[in-house]
């Protein structure tokens, strides 16, 4: 073996200045900010894993469907995760009458199966395109020597249908679970509630290769994605084929504009810049409207199985908690939460806002060997009834947004009430409400998929012998619109002669704004580029801009300059903008000129 070393010319910059052009347009020194404007399609936030394996306890969770007690309506969570590798899908379906294909010539989709559907262009065109795809897994049960393929169906779309010869590569695993008897065998359910089934699973693993991509989409990207089951209840050939339950409810897999979002690693929310001038604490007994509810078996599991899912809970506690073994779907809970914003004035900057819930107990026979629970809030479209709400008509999430590691309590952790205090960023969901007019809506679920996780919070029900600050509550940060600026550069290095652009951006908060923007030492202005209504101050070499900008309106400027500096050295803009009102804003962007060649070794192997 002969290793040879080749030199490779790097044109590049001293160490210590690489960092500045990370980027083609470097960081600004302050940003502007946005509210983000609520989407009406629900969507589904996911974030990437940390090893090469999606944790189903910490994916990002939703659901769709119905418990009824009868044949005709499923219940399903879906646990969505990625890595740099692929996209997993775990579905979860409650069903009491399981159905396999008799023979593996038959179409899975005449029986129970689900449909998995992506559009990983997001451009939700109103026909299937050559970037839209589904993948077909059906249930069965999955023994040894079966021909899983069989089971498979998959395609890709051709601009006005799609083509189902296309055969891409993906895996999947199944799983069922019984109440009291087999499948094949259960017609009588629910005559026969000893003749009943209990559900079934599906992990889908799509490698991203599989779609034609080298890794997973870029942070922030949005794809359309949506799911449908298939469902029989009945052997053929007279047997039932149960109406289609789909997410969302207005999916049609033709029309991939009718479906859902998947966002992949999305920006944290964050405000428009804002001065904080108060704060609305939302709880009951402080005379703030609070509306609370749990669906589901609660602390007794006594929620699912024929009929149990239309008991109203809306007196009681709050209870969360989910599994993957659908056995136990039964102990499966879900809290739904209501606050009044009428007490924030109007006109106002959302800048934080925090959801309280206390932790007075936990499932499992050593309560304090629980396992924790990561558990989401979500934002919910529709409204509901305090003393209505059953797991049967419980609103499906619109977005889910944060979660928060709630963990059993242990000896010593404090007193049994009101209990440990949990938290939730609801900042985002407050900040949509209380643009949309509204009150803020939100469901808390887990993507437990363990035993023993249900956790027990106090609710704004509880005993007025119990302390109050245990109960739902909320916490709101609000302030008066401030300005808010970002400075951009066009070349994060330079040599000498060459023109740079600055760009700058302003956010109105109804006050006067006075501009002030010296033309960088090592530079020269452009005459005549200067855009935005500004002007250039020959006299003192600057760029300037006085105006009035109402809430939320935006300004961009823009002005170029020759480098004339010879280097190297950093040139650095700096402008400084006040109305008098709010602290003065200061942003910068920096550039390198004439940087210095570093000369970089590469070792190549061979053998």
């Amino acid at each position: 073996m002969n290793a040879h070393t080749v030199w490779r010319v790097m044109y590049g910059l001293l160490a210590s200045l690489l960092i500045l052009s990370g980027s083609h347009f470097p960081a600004s020194t302050s940003s502007p900010g946005a509210e983000i404007a609520a989407t009406s399609t629900p969507r589904v936030n996911v974030w990437p894993s940390a090893g090469s394996q999606v944790d189903d306890n910490t994916a990002s969770i939703f659901w769709f469907g119905h418990e009824t007690g009868h044949n005709l309506y499923n219940y399903v969570d879906v646990r969505v995760g990625y890595t740099s590798q692929h996209l997993r899908i775990f579905v979860t379906v409650i069903d009491y009458n399981l159905w396999q294909m008799p023979s593996e010539d038959k179409d899975p989709r005449l029986y129970d199966a689900v449909a998995i559907y992506l559009d990983t262009a997001g451009d939700r065109a109103t026909a299937p395109q050559p970037d839209d795809y589904f993948f077909v897994n059906g249930w069965r049960h999955s023994w040894p020597g079966e021909n899983q393929a069989a089971y498979h169906r998959d395609g890709r779309g051709t601009g006005s249908g799609w083509n189902e010869h296309w055969s891409g590569v993906w895996t999947e695993s199944v799983g069922y679970g019984w109440y009291h008897t087999g499948p094949n065998n259960n017609g009588n359910c629910p005559t026969d509630p000893l003749d009943c089934d209990a559900g079934w699973s599906t992990v889908i693993t799509i490698p991203f290769s599989t779609l034609g991509l080298a890794g997973p989409p870029t942070s922030g990207t949005i794809w359309g994605l949506g799911l449908y089951l298939y469902d029989r209840d009945a052997p053929e050939p007279a047997g039932l084929v149960s109406p289609p339950m789909t997410w969302p409810e207005t999916f049609s897999a033709n029309n991939p504009s009718t479906w859902g979002e998947l966002a992949f690693n999305p920006p944290r929310y964050t405000s428009r810049p804002a001065v904080p001038t108060g704060t609305t604490v939302v709880r009951r007994d402080l005379g703030g409207t609070v509306a609370d509810a749990y669906v589901g078996g609660g602390g007794n599991c006594d929620g699912g199985y024929l009929g149990g899912g239309d008991v109203n809970h809306g007196d009681e506690g709050l209870f969360v908690a989910s599994q993957s073994l659908v056995g136990d779907f039964p102990c499966w809970s879900k809290s739904y939460l209501k606050f009044g914003l009428t007490g924030i004035p109007p006109g106002k900057v959302i800048i934080s806002a925090t959801l309280t819930l206390h932790l007075w107990g936990n499932a499992g026979p050593i309560p304090s060997q629980s396992p924790p629970s990561y558990t989401h809030l979500f934002t919910v479209a529709e409204d509901w009834d305090e003393h209505a709400i059953i797991w049967n008509n419980a609103p499906m999430a619109k977005e889910n947004l944060t979660a928060t590691w709630v963990y059993p309590r242990r000896p010593g952790d404090g007193p049994d009430f009101p209990g440990i205090p949990y938290t939730w960023d609801a900042t985002q969901a407050v900040a949509e409400a209380y643009a949309a007019g509204r009150p803020l809506n939100i469901a808390l679920y887990t993507s437990d998929t363990n035993f023993d996780s249900s956790k027990y919070y106090i609710s704004s029900d509880a005993s007025s012998d119990w302390i109050p600050v245990g109960k739902p509550t909320l916490t709101v940060v609000w302030g008066d619109p401030a300005p808010g600026a970002e400075k951009r550069v066009s070349r994060p290095t330079v040599r000498t002669g060459d023109v740079l652009t600055y760009t700058l951006r302003l956010l109105g908060a109804g006050t006067t704004l006075h501009l002030r923007d010296p033309i960088p030492t090592g530079t020269v202005y452009r005459p005549g580029s200067v855009t935005g209504g500004a002007s250039y101050n020959q006299a003192a070499n600057r760029i300037e801009w006085s105006g009035v900008l109402s809430a939320g309106a935006q300004l961009t400027i823009t002005f170029g300059v020759t480098v004339t500096a010879a280097g190297p050295r950093a040139i650095v803009n700096t402008a400084t903008i006040t109305d008098g009102v709010s602290p003065s804003l200061v942003v910068s962007a920096t550039t390198i000129v004439n940087g210095f060649s570093v000369y970089m070794p590469i070792v190549l192997r061979s053998g």
